[in-house]
């Protein structure tokens, strides 16, 4: 499953070159102040508000820049999986779904989804489940998963679009 969250994980930690050989992982080194913004609110409304990073502790024109490459990087991500899925014989489906607080509105998503459809890659599109819903009838209010009816209809969505194929 591929999600808005993924864009930030890119963004903040990188790609595959964060997987080493010797099977350790490095991370993008964040700002000096990282550990604060961790552990403290009103540190965050300081670090935001004052010195202007957003919750990935980056810059506007850094946080453009990491976007648009982030799109291209995600791309890649999965044509690697792909192509690793296929060489082990097996089908490969990606399903694309979004979170509560984007319902209505993924468009850097779908560009994503589109793109990896038109690289012969079967894709699921679980972003129509709750287009025309409203959504906060289907997450939890407390964490924003999906509940048991948003669960319920993802998985007939999920269905029905496998038996298509």
């Amino acid at each position: 499953m591929v999600n808005p969250s993924d864009f930030g994980e890119i963004m903040r930690r990188g790609t595959m070159e964060r997987f080493l050989d010797d099977g350790s992982v490095i991370y993008t080194k964040g700002p000096w102040f990282e550990f604060i913004f961790g552990i403290s609110h009103v540190s965050r409304m300081i670090i935001q508000n004052f010195l202007h990073y957003d919750e990935l502790l980056m810059k506007s024109k850094e946080r453009k820049t990491r976007e648009d490459k982030s799109k291209q990087n995600l791309i890649d991500i999965i044509k690697s999986f792909y192509l690793l899925v296929n060489m082990h014989q097996a089908k490969c489906i990606i399903a694309f779904h979004s979170f509560i607080s984007d319902c209505q509105k993924n468009d850097d998503l779908k560009e994503v989804m589109y793109k990896t459809h038109e690289n012969g890659i079967s894709v699921i599109d679980l972003m129509t489940v709750f287009t025309n819903k409203e959504c906060d009838e289907y997450y939890w209010k407390t964490d924003g998963h999906w509940n048991n009816i948003g669960n319920f209809l993802i998985s007939n969505e999920t269905r029905k679009q496998i038996n298509i194929e």
